[in-house]
């Protein structure tokens, strides 16, 4: 990247507490009958929420969109 122009964009908005992550890796590995899957931040609950009615494709290119990502990448 270097010498492309291109900068990076950092999202905060995603970043959790690595206390609540840590709260819930604890529950994931100590209830009787564990989920499938766990959601640390609000954010990831909806992710996983939108996934059941979404394609990957679609998911990606919403995901995309929020954290800043240009829909093509050129190659220099």
């Amino acid at each position: 990247m270097a010498g492309s122009g291109a900068k990076a964009v950092i999202d905060h908005s995603m970043e959790c507490d690595p206390q609540l992550v840590a709260d819930v890796i604890v529950k994931a590995a100590t209830v009787k009958r564990p989920k499938a899957r766990f959601a640390a931040p609000k954010v990831a609950s909806v992710a996983l929420f939108c996934r059941r009615f979404m394609s990957d494709a679609l998911l990606d290119r919403l995901f995309g969109r929020y954290m800043g990502v240009p829909k093509k990448i050129g190659m220099s």
